[in-house]
C-alpha cells in the first residue's frame, strides 16, 4: 500500500530532507546543511512556494554534493551529467516526490555508493552508526 504525503511547508520540506539525507550521505550536521543553502543561496528561492525551484525534487538539488570532487575533475561535463542523473534515478520508489521525515536512508546510500563505485569513487564513511 503506498502512504499518501501531503506537504504543507515546502521550505520546511526541503530543509529536512536536505538534513537528513546530506547527513547519511555526506555526514553533514544540521549548521552545515543550513550554511550550504545560505551560501548557495537557495534560502531565497525556498522562501516563495510558487518558485520554480520546486518543480525539482530535493534530491536533484543535492546531487552534485554527492560526487566527489576528484571524480567531478576526471568527467566532462556530458559525463558528470549523466551521472548525477544516475544519481537521481537511485532514488526511485513510491516516495520519489514526497519521502517521509525519518525515511531510511541507508538503502539509497548503498545505490549511490554501487553508482559511484563504477568510477572508483564513493562517499565518505557515514558519520552515525
Amino acid at each position: 500500500m503506498i502512504q499518501q504525503f501531503i506537504v504543507t511547508d515546502y521550505k520546511q520540506y526541503y530543509l529536512d530532507m536536505w538534513k537528513e539525507m546530506l547527513g547519511e550521505f555526506l555526514g553533514w550536521s544540521e549548521s552545515q546543511v543550513m550554511q550550504w543553502a545560505q551560501e548557495k543561496g537557495i534560502i531565497v528561492f525556498l522562501e516563495d512556494p510558487d518558485d520554480i525551484f520546486y518543480h525539482q525534487t530535493p534530491q536533484y538539488w543535492i546531487t552534485h554534493l554527492l560526487v566527489p570532487d576528484e571524480l567531478k575533475a576526471r568527467l566532462s561535463n556530458l559525463e558528470l551529467i549523466d551521472l548525477e542523473g544516475r544519481i537521481v534515478e537511485a532514488f526511485k520508489d513510491e516516495h520519489f516526490y514526497h519521502f517521509p521525515t525519518g525515511t531510511d536512508w541507508r538503502p539509497f546510500r548503498a545505490k549511490i555508493e554501487r553508482i559511484l563505485g563504477e568510477y572508483g569513487a564513493r562517499l565518505p564513511a557515514p558519520a552515525r552508526a
